[in-house]
């Protein structure tokens, strides 16, 4: 299956809370399936983070995302 993340499935399965669904964190965590981020959202947790609306700081976002 392919999977397109939005901005706050990548924040909430980073988080590793309890706002992703059980399902969400089975779909990304199975190898078989392929998992898309879109830049935009990249480009969004920068930006939000940058402003001070978004405490979640991923200094390591790209190698976690690999």
């Amino acid at each position: 299956m392919r999977c397109l993340l939005d901005t706050h499935a990548i924040i909430w399965y980073f988080e590793q809370g309890d706002k992703l669904s059980a399902t969400a964190e089975k779909l990304i965590d199975n190898p078989r399936n392929t998992i898309y981020v879109s830049v935009v959202s990249l480009w969004e947790i920068a930006i939000k983070s940058g402003i001070g609306k978004l405490d979640v700081i991923f200094d390591d976002l790209l190698e976690r995302l690999e």
